[in-house]
């Protein structure tokens, strides 16, 4: 396995332009949209802007944590870790698309899922595997961060809302 990298640090920085979107269009979205979503998802909101942020710090947190724990360590196991917090970033991004598609439109999180966080997710892809992360240990991290990235959504909104 190569040296690591520090171009890892892309995935916290991409979190950051990502989520600031969210935050900037998500309290309009919500004023004109909220009354579609089914109201499980309605109640996630609940905590106000506050909530969200508060989520999103949570969120950014575990990204740096493992981002760190990845470019500074020697092991195998943080780059497993970092792909599959990767994973779930990645697959996210694709749930954005899934959003705007279902609403018919715009929704907080669809451009920089676009043109940010799907971008830099196979960028960073392609340096963990010149990194030595083959491509079915790539798959199966990958599909454990897509497993794992609602309950982090879920669990981070429930910290969130501590802070509402």
């Amino acid at each position: 396995m190569q040296a690591k990298s520090t171009i890892l640090w892309l995935l916290p920085a991409a979190f950051v332009l990502h989520d600031a979107e969210e935050a900037a269009t998500m309290a309009d979205w919500l004023a004109r949209n909220g009354g579609r979503l089914p109201p499980a998802l309605r109640s996630l909101f609940d905590g106000g802007e506050a909530a969200m942020l508060a989520a999103m710090a949570a969120l950014f947190l575990l990204l740096v944590a493992g981002t760190a724990w990845a470019t500074f360590s020697r092991g195998r196991a943080e780059l497993l870790v970092y792909a599959t917090l990767l994973g779930g970033f990645f697959v996210h991004g694709f749930g954005h698309l899934g959003q705007a598609l279902l609403f018919g439109g715009y929704t907080p999180g669809v451009a920089t899922a676009l043109v940010v966080v799907i971008p830099a997710s196979i960028a960073l892809y392609a340096r963990l595997r010149r990194m030595g992360l083959d491509r079915r240990t790539l798959l199966l991290t990958g599909a454990a961060g897509a497993l794992l990235v609602g309950p982090g959504i879920l669990l981070a909104w429930a910290i969130g809302r501590g802070f509402g």
